[in-house]
């Protein structure tokens, strides 16, 4: 009932029991059935395929040196077999979400780009990352620190969702910020009074704030995939305290706004 599976067995199995197969015989095979059977539209093939990749996988990565032969140093080959597949596996799973064009970042990017305003690229990236971590086939093979990356991503910290909140405040955030930021500078401009625009320089900051930190999140995660393991966080940048010291400073200028701002630099000195 399921011919690309039963071809893959016809084919295979006989070959494999006449004749002792060699690593790489073994590793293509696994690429043909994923290719041909796991790649299959149909998808009582498609689960066919995939339980038979499982089980080349288990096989591949159970191997003992009484398993190899045609060699002396079967301990040697078989450290390198297991090197080779964990690094191919983290080029895999950084490719869900680094790849140029259709990695789970970009595609995110590109459809905030496209809105027009650029306003929700933080909302595109943590959606992709959600549908990846909501994926029980996407989300197999990461481990628990890489999980907990993209949790952290798709949840956001509590610095990012206030600076998200104080973004929409941003001239660039949507029609209507767009709306409260053109009716405040014709106030502004009306009145001779530059502090009217505040609320909108505000938001333009937070929003590049936000933006900046959800792509630092990211590429940690993608250090982290290819590293196996998390890398030493970093301390706030320069450029970071310089914005939170104005921020800070603004607020003699305008009292008005000081718990507002004093909330966000005090979230942005503890991240």
């Amino acid at each position: 009932m399921n011919p690309k599976a039963a071809a893959a067995v016809d084919e295979l199995a006989p070959e494999f029991r006449s004749t002792p197969p060699t690593i790489s015989d073994v590793d293509d095979a696994r690429s043909w059935i994923g290719t041909n059977v796991a790649g299959a539209r149909d998808p009582s093939e498609a689960r066919l395929g995939v339980q038979m990749k499982s089980r080349i996988d288990d096989y591949l990565d159970n191997l003992q040196p009484t398993d190899v032969t045609g060699t002396n140093r079967a301990s040697e080959v078989i450290d390198t077999l297991t090197d080779a597949r964990d690094k191919a596996h983290r080029i895999y799973k950084s490719q869900i979400f680094e790849a140029e064009d259709t990695g789970a970042i970009a595609k995110g990017i590109r459809r905030a780009a496209t809105t027009g305003t650029g306003g929700n690229e933080v909302n595109a990236i943590r959606q992709n990352v959600r549908r990846v971590l909501e994926n029980p086939k996407l989300r197999k093979g990461f481990n628990e620190a890489e999980l907990q990356a993209m949790r952290e991503i798709a949840d956001g910290t509590p610095t990012q969702n206030a600076l998200r909140l104080f973004g929409r405040l941003a001239p660039n955030a949507g029609a209507l910020q767009l709306g409260g930021f053109t009716g405040a500078a014709g106030l502004a401009g009306a009145s001779g009074n530059p502090l009217l625009m505040a609320p909108s320089a505000i938001g333009a900051g937070a929003k590049m704030l936000a933006e900046r930190s959800t792509r630092k999140q990211v590429a940690a995660l993608g250090d982290t995939i290819r590293n196996g393991s998390p890398l030493p966080k970093k301390q706030i940048s320069d450029s970071t305290q310089r914005i939170v010291q104005a921020l800070m400073a603004s607020q003699l200028a305008q009292p008005a706004q000081t718990d507002t701002r004093s909330e966000i630099a005090r979230m942005l000195m503890a991240q």
